[in-house]
């Protein structure tokens, strides 16, 4: 019924390793990136893929109203149940069995792609049941800050543009590092011109671009202007027409005033971003011990593996059964996950 799960073979990029501290912060997003790319094949019985649970995100980024998927062991009927009943216990059995081995390719995934001091940190943090929301809650504590030097890395290193891939799937690539610069369409508009500086053929387009609108700063204009004209990369792409005009004095000295504008203004914006950090950062404390809450009965357990609250004739009192939402609960304050009733207070 089943197929084996597996995950393709591929080359692993350079982003796609945080065991570096240096660098590791401003690696972080795409590393995300790339790990719910090379897992994104695997599914769950029920026909979910793993992305829809929002696996491979930080637990601060995740949607409030999306749920981890916990695999639930059905309950055997026993032996003198009906053919129907067995059967389907069988089947239930083989659901579960995959989903387990789902996550379980998923968690290993994650570990496999890290530094080994970081995967034995996790590891020792939670020896008996590891899973990806514990995964993620220990990159998020443990990567989650930016320091100078993370933003001065991004800057360096990681605004690149590669010459292979068309102009679309540079910007994507882009995106994610100036969304982390919280650089706006005017900053990403003239960030442009310095990363295209060392290749020829893309710089033109940009130049051409400038010269014919030279008041403009809209991004998303220069973005449709080079998916156009750089559809397959400029090492073997078609270009339309690479000669650009030379520009009028007064269009060039417009261009140059707005870039030093728009740098002084960059500038302006990381020194701020560094003194916020500065101020805010403070040495990695060691994790908290993990608290387990049970909606039914409070503290000592967790709800998700509470027999009561996983028999389908116990009722919450509501006289309702008890819903994923309270299985996941952490603490007893009523939300629309757990139909606003208040758990266990202790």
């Amino acid at each position: 019924m089943y197929q084996n799960i597996s995950i393709p073979t591929q080359q692993r990029p350079p982003h796609a390793d945080i065991s570096n501290p240096h660098t590791a912060p401003a690696q972080l997003l795409p590393w995300l990136n790339y790990m719910a790319t090379r897992t994104s094949t695997l599914r769950f019985s029920n026909g979910k893929a793993v992305a829809q649970y929002q696996m491979c995100t930080l637990n601060s980024k995740k949607s409030a109203d999306i749920i981890d998927y916990i695999p639930e062991s059905p309950e055997d009927p026993g032996a003198n149940a009906k053919d129907n009943v067995r059967t389907w216990y069988r089947d239930a059995v083989a659901a579960y069995n995959h989903d387990m081995q789902t996550l379980s390719t998923l968690t290993n995934a994650l570990l496999d792609n890290m530094g080994p001091n970081d995967a034995t940190a996790i590891r020792a943090l939670h020896p008996n049941d590891l899973t990806t929301r514990q995964i993620m809650q220990y990159l998020e504590e443990a990567y989650g800050t930016l320091g100078p030097s993370h933003l001065d890395y991004i800057v360096q290193h990681l605004l690149v543009w590669d010459p292979r891939l068309p102009a679309r799937l540079n910007m994507i690539n882009l995106d994610q590092y100036w969304e982390v610069l919280q650089y706006n369409n005017r900053n990403r508009f003239m960030s442009l011109a310095t990363i295209l500086a060392m290749h020829p053929v893309p710089l033109a387009m940009y130049q051409k671009f400038t010269a014919t609108n030279p008041l403009s700063t809209d991004f998303e204009a220069l973005s449709t202007y080079l998916n156009q004209r750089l559809p397959m990369g400029t090492d073997t792409g078609a270009i339309n027409s690479v000669l650009v005009p030379p520009p009028t004095p007064q269009a060039l000295m417009t261009q140059v005033m707005l870039g030093f504008e728009v740098l002084q203004q960059q500038h302006n914006e990381l020194s701020q971003r560094m003194a916020e950090i500065n101020l805010v950062a403070a040495p990695p404390t060691a994790p908290a011990p993990k608290k387990l809450y049970c909606f039914a009965h409070g503290m000592g357990h967790s709800g998700h593996r509470c027999k009561r609250m996983n028999n389908p004739k116990a009722l919450a009192s509501d006289g309702q059964p008890y819903s994923d939402g309270m299985r996941q609960a952490r603490d007893p304050r009523p939300t629309p996950a757990t139909r606003n009733i208040a758990g266990h207070p202790k």
